[in-house]
């Protein structure tokens, strides 16, 4: 156990008890527009000096403000300071010369005041603030060029007390932390309802079950857009009269079976047992008689779809079961229904990081302004927004090497599946595999008039093993047999020949005449899901007209068209 030490020396302030404004002139008004660059790197020059960069938050002791801010104290030769909100409010100080006394400034703006003493590079202390005319509280750390400080605003609230809520913030001082990515972290601190401020900077060690850690302190990652980690557990401290205990757990890289993410979860469940669960607040407290949450609203998490229930698709040609093809030129398009903006959330993305490449276009076709263009793991937990109802997804891949691709997530109500005349599926049915040594033989004939389209939304056979064959017409003649469809041909191997393996995933085919015939053969050893294959009976222009649809796979909710606009309700 450890205590939460009331105004610790690690960025100890005092108050402000002034109620007036600050006064500028024409030359401190331009000095304190100029805000502090976050990402400007700290000098290495300045690593052993008292002066340079410093990182914290500060926050009036009523909690209705809280911010993260960073100081340049002569990092860059200047003195000033910016401070941004949750709520994305900004504000600029910065320090006159006439206001400096060697290693202690007094920094002004706007909105407030605040002394910065560094005469003590371990212990810099921010004192008298007043930030709107209210009594403040900031803590800062020291930051180096090889080690910048991270700083999570969060806010705490009783469960059944709603007035009872504060300030609750964690800051880390750029430590490396042991598991390999992130930051140690190296205080938590908490304003009480009545403007108390706690400060703990001895974070106890705890087993992780959730990722395998083991003995390990407070870890803090955030990585805007990529990954947010908090993992804070088992904590107790005396908090004034009772003793608190608090657990903190967000994660963006914690996803369920179905690669659907939370941002948050615990180190056990209800009943104690130690593992990975997911919970719907990213922090409980217990003190004094009182039980809450804790939530992280700045930081974490990522960016996601603003709908209650967001859909989810499988944007690339291989679905969700196998990768995408080579030599594609695939165009997505889409829309909302409404006219709402449209907003895509990528779960998942993987691509050929040398070759393989997706473009979106702000608009309903590759004409409109590129918003960009991306490969690897680039739109891995990436949101991207359009100004109007529309995106177009360009995918090309070259020659060689194809990966999983990727999925979305969109708002909305899905489009009408594709509407079958026949619904071909093997012996398993769509839940289970097709049986051994099968030798099965089924054609379809359209009515007078149509031809027949086979659409393959989903095609998983023992590779070179078990082979189907199609044949354009109503009997197995080899004359007819079709031996290449979209970017899939047959093969020969072990004694058989035909289509094999997941070639035909995402493949369509229309017959030149009334029939098309598939006949599919199976060994005495190995079976695999099988398939579905949309059966059509079309006009023969249909797909001049429209383009081969290119199906998504069995497991998706939807299926969509080439170059043919998909619409979501919002």
């Amino acid at each position: 156990m450890k205590k939460f030490i009331l105004l610790l020396a690690l960025g100890v302030v005092a108050y402000s008890c002034s109620e007036e404004g600050t006064d500028l002139d024409q030359n401190e008004t331009n000095a304190f527009l100029e805000s502090v660059d976050p990402k400007a790197t700290p000098s290495a020059a300045l690593d052993d000096s008292s002066l340079g960069m410093y990182h914290g938050f500060i926050a009036t002791l009523d909690s209705d403000f809280n911010a993260k801010i960073w100081i340049n104290a002569g990092n860059d030769g200047k003195f000033n300071a910016t401070a941004k909100s949750i709520d994305g409010e900004k504000y600029s100080f910065f320090s006159h010369e006439a206001d400096m006394a060697g290693t202690q400034f007094t920094f002004k703006g706007v909105a407030g005041t605040f002394t910065f003493d560094i005469s003590d590079l371990g212990n810099p202390i921010v004192s008298d603030v007043t930030i709107n005319g209210k009594d403040g509280i900031s803590h800062v750390y020291k930051e180096f060029s090889s080690q910048r400080g991270v700083v999570s605003l969060g806010n705490y609230v009783d469960d059944g007390d709603a007035a009872f809520t504060g300030v609750w913030n964690l800051i880390s001082d750029g430590s490396p932390h042991p598991a390999g990515a992130g930051e140690i972290i190296t205080e938590s601190f908490v304003l009480s309802p009545s403007g108390n401020p706690f400060t703990d900077t001895t974070i106890e060690t705890f087993d992780f079950a959730c990722f395998g850690q083991t003995g390990i302190p407070g870890l803090i990652l955030l990585n805007a857009g990529v990954q947010n980690e908090i993992w804070l557990f088992d904590q107790s401290s005396v908090w004034g009269p009772a003793t608190a205990t608090y657990d903190l757990g967000v994660s963006s890289s914690a996803r369920d079976f179905n690669n659907i993410g939370y941002d948050s979860f615990s180190n056990q469940n209800a009943g104690g047992t130690a593992g990975c669960f997911i919970t719907e607040s990213q922090g409980t407290w217990s003190w004094n008689g009182r039980t809450g949450t804790v939530s992280f609203p700045g930081d974490v998490p990522l960016p996601v779809l603003t709908c209650t229930d967001p859909i989810s698709f499988s944007a690339d040609t291989g679905g969700t079961i196998t990768n995408y093809r080579n030599d594609e030129n695939v165009t997505r398009v889409v829309t909302t229904a409404d006219g709402s903006p449209m907003s895509l959330y990528f779960t998942s993305f993987n691509t050929e990081s040398c070759c393989d490449f997706l473009t979106i276009y702000d608009g309903a076709d590759a004409t409109a302004t590129e918003i960009g263009t991306y490969s690897g793991g680039d739109l891995f937990q990436q949101q991207i927004d359009g100004t109007g109802d529309s995106l177009t997804l360009v995918f090309t891949s070259d020659f060689s090497v194809t990966e999983e691709g990727w999925t979305a997530e969109v708002c909305g109500v899905a489009p009408p599946p594709l509407v079958c005349d026949e619904d071909f599926v093997d012996s398993g049915g769509t839940t289970g595999d097709y049986g051994l040594n099968e030798d099965t033989t089924t054609t379809f004939t359209a009515p007078l008039g149509q031809v027949v389209l086979a659409t393959f939304q989903a095609f998983n056979i023992e590779s070179e093993w078990d082979y189907m064959r199609v044949y354009d017409g109503a009997t197995e003649d080899p004359a007819t047999e079709v031996t290449t469809i979209g970017g899939a041909t047959t093969v020969t191997a072990n004694g058989n020949s035909g289509f094999t393996g997941t070639s035909l995933q995402g493949e369509s085919f229309q017959s030149s005449g009334a029939s098309l015939t598939f006949v599919f053969e199976s060994d005495d050893l190995f079976t695999e899901p099988g398939w579905e294959i949309c059966i059509q009976y079309v006009t023969a222009a249909t797909v001049a007209e429209k383009g081969a649809k290119d199906a998504s796979a069995i497991d998706a909710p939807f299926i969509m068209e080439e170059v043919e606009p998909m619409t979501f309700n919002k």
